[in-house]
């Protein structure tokens, strides 16, 4: 019975994903395990219009998209267990053993089928992807999720699915 609480309490009602704390130990015992022997990259998509569909269609609509998206996300990464629905509108993905140009594919990917789920709905809906992507892992999540998430904030200044991956050594400022 613990176990069914326990998974219950770190999974998102409704996606079924990781919720933001259990991504969040996911991702750490993760970085962890790889710290400083193999590249890894962090990134996050943030779904900008579902408000004006929840208004106009209702909120069951909008809750369907997100389910839609996470499960464009999940199916298109290699390890599905280490994406997560962040809050709200965004998910988080690790992606061990990814360098900029693994991510840069995998995201691309997740990118054109978001793409292809907002032309069902045919409504406004934006995607934002920012990653960051680490020679080696770093010791910290919680810094590579900020500087994530700075980025993210940085992109959504006049852009329209953008997808941005940033490159960095794993320096001290992530350790």
């Amino acid at each position: 019975m613990l176990d069914q609480v326990s998974d219950v309490a770190n999974r998102d009602f409704l996606t079924g994903l990781p919720n933001g704390r259990a991504f969040y130990n996911l991702a750490g015992h993760e970085m962890e395990r790889a710290f400083g022997l193999e590249p890894m990259a962090l990134a996050f998509v943030d779904v900008e219009g579902l408000k004006w569909i929840n208004h106009r269609f209702g909120y069951a609509t909008g809750d369907q998209m997100l389910c839609t998206i996470a499960h464009a996300i999940r199916e298109s990464v290699a390890r599905p267990e280490l994406v997560g629905r962040i809050g709200g509108t965004s998910f988080a993905i690790l992606l061990p053993n990814a360098g900029s140009e693994e991510a840069r594919f995998v995201l691309a990917k997740i990118q054109s089928k978001l793409k292809e789920q907002r032309k069902r709905y045919a409504q406004p809906v934006t995607f934002f992807i920012s990653a960051i992507a680490c020679t080696k892992a770093p010791r910290n999540i919680a810094e590579l999720m900020h500087e994530a998430e700075l980025r993210m904030i940085r992109m959504k200044n006049g852009s329209r699915d953008a997808l941005e991956i940033a490159l960095v050594d794993s320096s001290p400022a992530l350790n």
